[in-house]
Formats: C-alpha cells, structure tokens, sequence
C-alpha cells in the first residue's frame, strides 16, 4: 500500500510537515502531511504561516488528537515519546493506533537526557529499553515492522540493528489480538527469527512484514 497521509505525532514547529509537503525530487506521488503539537508557543514560532493556516500544524495533546479513525497511513513520531510521563505512555500510543491506518514510525530515545538526573529526571522521563517498548505496542496488537527495518539497514544485519538503534517500526492490523502479537513477538526474539517450523499464524505476520511491499 501506498502511503499518501502522514501524521507528525509531536510535530514541534513543523519543519518535518513542511519537507513532507514539499515536493520531492524523483518522488511520484505527493504526500499529504499533518502535525499535531501540544506547545502553542512553537507553533506561534512556526516558520511556515500557510501551515497553520491550512489547519496542517494543529495545536493538540498526543492523548486526545482530534483526528478521526484510520485518519493516516502513517503516523511518525521523532523523539517524542520518552518526554513523556508514563502514565500518559499508554494513553498516547493507543491514539497513534487509532488514528493510523496500521503503521507506526518513529524514533525513541533510550537514553537519559545529558541534562538529566537520572534518580529524578526532568526531559526523558520515560527511558526504557526496546523490549519495554515492543511490549507496550504488543498489548495494542501491534507487532514490529521487520520489512521497514529492512530498508533502513542492511537486512544482514537487520536483527543486530534492531536490538540497539532507536528507530521503532510497527504494523497494527486491525484484527489482531494482543495475545497473537505477543505470540509473534516471541518468535521474532528467537534467532532466526520466528524459529523453526512449522510456523503459527502470528509468526507468518512476521514473515509477511518481512517482504512488505509498500511505497514511499
């Protein structure tokens, strides 16, 4: 599937939306990008009026977007989510489902903050590792993007990458439980991943994530 619509979850003063509406050299296609921001400040400070204008810069709480279901074929976020308190992880993370089309995109620190003490932080205040976050997205019924992780590494060592680096990718199928993520999110922590045959059901979503075809 092509993605057409994107979401900036966190979009700060818009300099992602802008570089997503602008058209791309040797780009196809034009993607219709949105952001939503809780800070009204940076969105007053936003470099590109016609943005807020044309309501492509909304101001707006990540816990209660005022976005339709199935609003986006992709919702991105970029160093956002470990600013959060973890009492609003959940909370946000089942907008960013709700709102997408069923891909998840973005980066997560998994670090404190350089200005961070880490026995009371006051930036990252949610620095968990990855296997913390894969959880998380699993309890929504979402399972990491294997064919997205992929692209942006080397597939060789696509499972080594996936381990450290901050990059998050998710596939959220609407008819899937969080019983089958987890099931298939047991798998993918085998080497290989998935394990041997014969492979369940939710092991093959892995597999198909895998050899993903979708459009960028």
């Amino acid at each position: 599937d092509r993605v057409n619509t994107v979401l900036d979850a966190g979009a700060a003063r818009g300099a992602m939306v802008q570089w997503l509406s602008s058209p791309q050299e040797g780009s196809l296609y034009e993607i219709q990008a949105t952001g939503i921001e809780l800070s009204q400040l940076a969105i007053d400070s936003c470099p590109w009026p016609e943005l807020v204008a044309n309501e492509q810069l909304v101001q707006g709480s990540l816990d209660d977007m005022p976005f339709q279901d199935s609003s986006f074929d992709l919702v991105y976020t970029h160093e956002v989510l470990e600013h959060l308190p973890p009492i609003l992880v959940v909370p946000v993370l089942k907008e960013m489902k709700r709102v997408s089309n069923g891909r998840i995109y973005g980066t997560i620190s998994l670090r404190y903050s350089l200005h961070d003490d880490e026995d009371n932080p006051h930036i990252h205040l949610t620095v968990r590792p990855r296997r913390w976050w894969d959880d998380r997205f699993a309890e929504l019924g979402c399972y990491p993007d294997l064919w997205l992780y992929g692209k942006v590494w080397d597939p060789k060592d696509m499972m080594a990458a996936y381990d450290g680096a901050w990059v998050f990718a998710y596939v959220c199928p609407e008819d899937l439980s969080s019983d089958e993520a987890f099931e298939a999110l047991a798998h993918m922590r085998l080497s290989p991943p998935c394990g041997a045959p014969p492979y369940t059901a939710a092991c093959q979503l892995f597999q198909h994530a895998h050899h993903y075809n979708t459009t960028f």
